[in-house]
């Protein structure tokens, strides 16, 4: 038997904070394409910005922050990333970007006053490890640290919102199997980011190192597929990586029938009901910064008021002659099977020449790796992480294929939170206000005392 659930609790941050803070603990989850941020002081939300560096041609400044997302022309600015493949390896970079975080009028962090909860992919080097330590400890003089991957702080964040939504009695109750995943001390965690996607099996909330599988695809690797796919069949978009991931993230689903709905796109085209004609952005409009999908004409009606605003690039006395000469003006991209053969990738990393496991595969290595009376469980409690997990479709998917795969006898229980993408920020936000949260970290005379061998021992 399999089944899909999604994690009923909607908590964000103000519900996650404990009523007496413990020390000053900022919380960084330092993901590849975005960086997230937070302290455990109530009256401080938290913070998303890229976790890059933008430079405009002819310009001396750097952009970054709420500057970068919102710059007017985005294919104006070249960006650079402080990371390679998941882990830091400009720390230069990554310094101005957090510096530009802690001086902000919204966050005014002392780094020498707060804790240090980081996040971290598995596998890093020990040479990238020991500049993180001596940035931390040396440069910005942190009081201490906690190092942890993602995919612990998320499936804590997941496990703390149910079991406050049982104590609390909240209505709907928790089914049998939110009930088993609160329960468990067996948890396998797929967390599908933007450089790599990491299979994580858990013991009591602790990752089991030794079975972690990796392959190198994640939203990366599908927005530049993507990219050129389009570049070389309809328009040039090779330089324009923020609007190609924009799309994806708009028009791409996860086929449950790949050969089927390829078949069918091959041979109606024109008419496939998969079809989608997206309106590309027009920079000198402030309404059509990022396009938007277009409707077919069939089925805007007089309730489809927004529909009608972005088609309309002239006011409502305008002419219909005038508007359909207007709509004949924009350049419009039209995506078929573009839209599931590109997140296919996911399952099929050979599709671009990779000699990796897919994801369904990669699961079952990583299961198989464990003890077998682990499997079971492992099995019965897969949670989902990621951008990347946030296509339609890929739960289904994603069931479909291990139910080929695995034992017949095993059940397949797939969860998914509200926010898988903050979810770790969350978890991270948790496990600040627990009592014996320093128990965790190494602290800065620590790390003077006994080097960051002492560091790499104490977070393996």
């Amino acid at each position: 038997m399999s089944t899909t659930s999604n994690t009923i609790i909607g908590s964000g941050p103000q519900s996650i904070y404990a009523s007496n803070p413990n020390n000053k603990v900022l919380i960084i989850d330092n993901g590849a394409y975005t960086l997230k941020i937070a302290t455990n002081n109530p009256s401080q939300g938290h913070l998303v910005i890229p976790n890059q560096s933008g430079k405009v041609k002819n310009d001396k400044h750097s952009l970054l922050g709420d500057d970068l997302s919102n710059y007017s022309n985005p294919s104006e600015v070249k960006c650079r990333n402080p990371m390679e493949k998941g882990y830091i390896t400009n720390w230069s970079l990554e310094k101005e970007i957090w510096d530009y975080v802690f001086k902000r009028d919204d966050m005014k962090v002392k780094p020498q006053d707060y804790n240090l909860l980081l996040t971290e992919e598995p596998f890093a080097l020990e040479e990238i490890r020991k500049t993180m330590y001596e940035v931390v400890y040396e440069q910005y003089k942190f009081k201490s640290l906690y190092l942890t991957c993602p995919s612990t702080l998320g499936l804590v964040n997941i496990k703390q919102q149910l079991l406050q939504h049982q104590m609390q009695q909240l209505q709907p109750p928790l089914d049998a199997n939110m009930q088993l995943l609160l329960k468990s001390p067996c948890h396998l965690v797929v967390d599908c980011g933007y450089s790599a996607t990491h299979i994580v099996p858990h013991f009591q909330n602790t990752k089991l190192n030794y079975a972690i599988k990796r392959f190198g695809i994640g939203g990366k690797i599908m927005t530049n597929y993507l990219k050129e796919i389009v570049s070389f069949r309809y328009w040039d978009m090779m330089h324009e990586t923020k609007l190609m991931n924009i799309i994806k993230e708009r028009t791409c689903f996860i086929s449950t029938d790949f050969m089927k709905d390829l078949t069918t796109c091959q041979k109606e085209r024109e008419k496939s009901p998969l079809r989608l004609d997206y309106v590309l952005p027009n920079y000198n409009d402030s309404n059509n910064k990022t396009g938007y999908i277009k409707k077919p004409k069939e089925q805007i009606n007089s309730s489809d008021n927004d529909i009608k605003e972005n088609l309309d690039s002239n006011n409502n006395s305008n002419s219909n002659n005038n508007n359909e000469k207007d709509e004949d003006m924009d350049q419009v991209l039209t995506l078929v099977n573009e839209r599931f053969t590109v997140p296919e990738l996911l399952f099929n990393p050979s599709d671009i020449g990779m000699n990796q496991a897919g994801l369904a595969e990669s699961i079952v290595q990583s299961i198989n790796c464990t003890n077998p009376n682990l499997h079971i469980p492992l099995y019965s409690n897969i949670v989902l992480l990621g951008g990347s997990t946030l296509f339609p479709g890929l739960k289904q998917r994603l069931e479909l294929e291990l139910r080929r795969l695995a034992p017949e006898q095993y059940n397949i229980n797939i969860f998914q939170p509200q926010d898988p993408i903050l979810s770790p920020l969350y978890g991270g936000i948790r496990l600040a206000q627990q009592p014996d949260y320093l128990k965790y970290t190494v602290s800065r005379q620590e790390y003077e005392e006994y080097g960051y061998n002492y560091c790499n021992k104490k977070f393996f």
